[in-house]
C-alpha cells in the first residue's frame, strides 16, 4: 500500500473530518467507454495572462517508446538500489529533490526535460517526501505552479502507466486549485485506474466528492519544515514503494 506523508495526512484528516468515509476506486459500468478506454488526462491551467490547455496522450500514443524508456530507466535504477545492502536513502531523496527543483526552473524558462531525466523524475515522485514537496509547490505562485504542471504532463508522456499515480494525483490537485473540478476528477480516476490503493488519489477524490473548497485546504497545509519534522530521518522504508513497483514492473516486462 502506498502511504501519504504524515504531515499531509494530519492536515487532510483534519480537513475532511466529519464528511464521510474515504471513497474507494470508482466503479465502472460494464460496457461503458471508461471501462475499456486507456487512462488519459486533460489539463487546463490558469496562467498569469492567458489560459493554457494541456492534453496528456493516451497510453496508445507512443506506448512502445514509453515502455522502452521506462524499462531502461527501471532496470538501471533497480540495479543501482540492489548494488548496496543499505542504499543511501537520504542522498537518494536529496538527489530527487534537486532534480525536481531544477526541472521546475527549466520549465519556468520555457524549456523541457530530456527523456532520461523525465523518466527518473517519475520514479522520484514515487517517494513520498519528493511527491509532497511537489504538492506544496503547486500552492506557490502561479508561474511556478504552471511550470510544475507542464512538467507533470511531460512526465506522463515519457513513463509507462504503472508509474502514473503520483503524476495523476498531483495534476488533480493542480486542476482543483484552478477550479477545474471535472478535470481534477478525471485525473483522480486515472491515478486510481493504475494504482487502486493510492492514498493521495483517494484523499483528493474524497475532498472533491464532498465539494470541499481547495483554498480551505491550502490554508491548512503544513510547511516543508513541518513535513520533515513529521517524517523524521530518512530510512529504508521511504524507498519501499518505489522498490516494490520497480520489481513488479520489471518482472512483467522481463
Amino acid at each position: 500500500m502506498t502511504l501519504i506523508g504524515p504531515g499531509i495526512r494530519a492536515t487532510l484528516a483534519s480537513f475532511t473530518a466529519g464528511v464521510g468515509d474515504t471513497p474507494t476506486a470508482p466503479r465502472r459500468r460494464a460496457g461503458s467507454a471508461s471501462s475499456v478506454d486507456p487512462p488519459s488526462f486533460e489539463r487546463k491551467h490558469a496562467m498569469p495572462s492567458t489560459r493554457h490547455s494541456m492534453h496528456l496522450p493516451t497510453p496508445y500514443d507512443g506506448a512502445e517508446h514509453r515502455r522502452r524508456l521506462t524499462v531502461r530507466g527501471a532496470t538501471e535504477l533497480s540495479a543501482q538500489l540492489l548494488s548496496q545492502a543499505e542504499p543511501p536513502v537520504g542522498q537518494i531523496v536529496e538527489d530527487g529533490l534537486a532534480r525536481l527543483r531544477q526541472a521546475i526552473a527549466l520549465y519556468r524558462e520555457g524549456k523541457t526535460l530530456d527523456d532520461v531525466t523525465a523518466v527518473r523524475l517519475a520514479f522520484d515522485l514515487q517517494i513520498i517526501r519528493i511527491r509532497d514537496e511537489a504538492w506544496l509547490t503547486l500552492e506557490t505562485d502561479p508561474a511556478t505552479a504552471a511550470a510544475l504542471t507542464a512538467m507533470l504532463v511531460d512526465l506522463a508522456r515519457h513513463v509507462d502507466d504503472p508509474f502514473l499515480a503520483p503524476v495523476g494525483s498531483l495534476l488533480a490537485v493542480s486542476a482543483w486549485l484552478n477550479g477545474e473540478v471535472g478535470l481534477a476528477r478525471r485525473a483522480v480516476a486515472t491515478a486510481l485506474a493504475v494504482a487502486p490503493s493510492y492514498s493521495m488519489a483517494h484523499l483528493v477524490g474524497h475532498a472533491l466528492n464532498h465539494h470541499l473548497p481547495a483554498p480551505r485546504l491550502s490554508a491548512q497545509l503544513p510547511t516543508i519544515e513541518e513535513i520533515d519534522a513529521a517524517m523524521g530521518t530518512p530510512h529504508a522504508g521511504w524507498l519501499r514503494p518505489l522498490q516494490w513497483l520497480l520489481a513488479v514492473y520489471l518482472e512483467s516486462h522481463g
